[in-house]
C-alpha cells in the first residue's frame, strides 16, 4: 500500500493522522504501524507512524496466504510467539494480495478469524511494502531492531535458520539464556511445488475444460452445471483456490465436486477441507473464495482429476488457481539449541 500526501501541505501531525485513517482498513488487530512511501526513483521506504514502532524489536513475516507454504509460515510464526515474546520480541505478518478478493476487508476477517493468528497483520494490497523490504522469495523472516534489518532467512527451511537468529539475538544481552531446542513440526510441512494459474493455464496440455466458461484477469468462472475440468495431479497434495462468484448468505456457499479416476474420494486421499453432500459425492463448499485442501498423499496410478460444479446454474463458481505440494525435507542437524534447557 502507498499512502501518497494530499496536494496541500500538512503538519507532521496531520500527515500521520491522516496517514493513519487511509491505512486503518488493511491493519488487523493493531492501528497502524508504518507506512511504505515510494520515492521518487520509484522504489519505497517504510516510515513509522508511532515512535514506539523503532523503539521495539519485531519479527516480520512476509508471505502468500494463498499457498502452502504461507500457511505454515503462519503456523511457525505462532510457535514462534510462543517462544519469544516473553523476551520482548513483537510479531507482525504482512499478507501479500494475489487476488483481489484479499483486498476486500470483511472477507479478509473471515480468513483470519478462521487461522486463529494471535498477532497483528497487515495486508500489502499493492506490494509496497514488499518493495520497501526488498523481498524476493516466500516466505521471508526479518528481525528488525531499532527500525533496520538486523537478520533475514527466506525459501525453503526459512524458520528454522530464523530460529537460530532470533536465538543468538536474544542472547546478545544475556549469554548462555536458558532456550527451547529448535523448533520442528512433528510431520514434514507441506511445499508449494507448483501451480495451475487462471485464466493463463486454461490451454495447457494437462488441463481439459467442458462446458461454458467465462474467462477473466485472474480466474475462470462458470454457470453451467455441466461443467469440467480435468487435470494430471503433478504431487501427492492438491489445494483449489476458488470460490463462489457472488456473495452468499450463511446458509448457501457454492460447490465443487471431486473425483480421482471417476470415483469419489475415499478418506485416505480426502484434503482437509472436504466432505460428503447429500448425494454422496467428495465436495468442497465454498461460502466465500479461499485456499481449500483438497487431497492427500496421492499415489503415482491416482493421478487423473476431475472437478464437477453440480449446483453452478444456482451458484456460479471461480477457480482462481490449482496448487501442488509435496512433503518438505527438513534440515534438523539432530542437536539442541546452546544453552536450551
Amino acid at each position: 500500500m502507498v499512502w501518497k500526501p494530499k496536494e496541500k501541505e500538512l503538519s507532521q501531525e496531520e500527515a500521520v493522522a491522516l496517514a493513519k485513517n487511509d491505512l486503518k482498513p488493511y491493519w488487523h488487530s493493531s492501528p497502524p504501524l508504518f507506512i511504505a512511501i515510494q520515492t521518487d526513483n520509484g522504489t519505497h521506504n517504510i516510515y513509522p507512524l508511532n515512535d514506539e514502532f523503532e523503539k521495539k524489536d519485531w519479527v516480520i513475516l512476509v508471505l502468500d496466504l494463498m499457498s502452502y507454504n504461507g500457511e505454515n509460515a503462519l503456523s511457525q510464526l505462532i510457535e514462534q510467539q510462543r517462544r519469544y515474546a516473553a523476551l520482548g520480541i513483537n510479531f507482525l505478518a504482512v499478507l501479500t494480495a494475489p487476488y483481489e478478493f484479499l483486498k476486500k476487508r470483511s472477507l479478509l476477517e473471515i480468513l483470519l478469524q478462521q487461522l486463529h493468528l494471535p498477532y497483528i497483520c497487515v495486508l500489502d494490497s499493492d506490494n509496497a511494502i514488499k518493495s520497501a523490504l526488498q523481498i524476493q522469495e516466500f516466505p521471508d523472516y526479518i528481525l528488525l531492531t531499532q527500525g533496520k534489518i538486523l537478520e533475514r532467512s527466506a525459501g525453503v527451511n526459512a524458520a528454522y535458520h530464523f530460529e537460530k537468529m532470533i536465538q543468538k539475538f536474544v542472547r546478545t544481552n544475556e549469554h548462555g539464556l536458558p532456550l527451547l531446542p529448535l523448533y520442528q513440526t512433528e510431520t514434514p510441512p507441506l511445499l508449494d511445488t507448483g501451480s495451475y494459474e487462471f485464466p493463463r493455464d486454461a490451454e495447457h496440455a494437462n488441463i481439459v475444460l467442458k462446458g461454458r466458461w467465462k474467462k477473466e484477469k485472474e480466474w475462470i468462472e462458470t454457470d453451467d452445471s455441466d461443467a469440467q475440468i480435468q487435470f494430471k495431479a503433478m504431487t501427492p497434495f492438491v489445494a483449489l483456490v476458488a470460490g463462489p462468484a457472488k456473495e452468499l448468505l450463511e446458509l448457501e456457499s457454492a460447490r465443487i465436486a471431486i473425483e480421482i479416476n471417476e470415483a469419489p474420494i475415499i478418506d485416505l486421499f480426502s484434503g482437509k477441507n472436504i466432505e460428503f453432500d447429500e448425494e454422496g459425492r467428495t465436495v468442497v463448499r465454498c461460502l466465500h473464495p479461499g485456499f481449500f485442501h483438497i487431497l492427500k498423499d496421492l499415489t503415482v496410478d491416482l493421478k487423473t482429476i476431475h472437478l464437477f460444479f453440480p449446483i453452478a446454474k444456482r451458484i456460479p463458481v471461480r477457480i482462481y488457481s490449482i496448487k501442488f505440494s509435496e512433503p518438505q525435507k527438513i534440515e534438523n542437524s539432530g542437536e539442541p539449541a546452546s544453552g536450551s534447557s
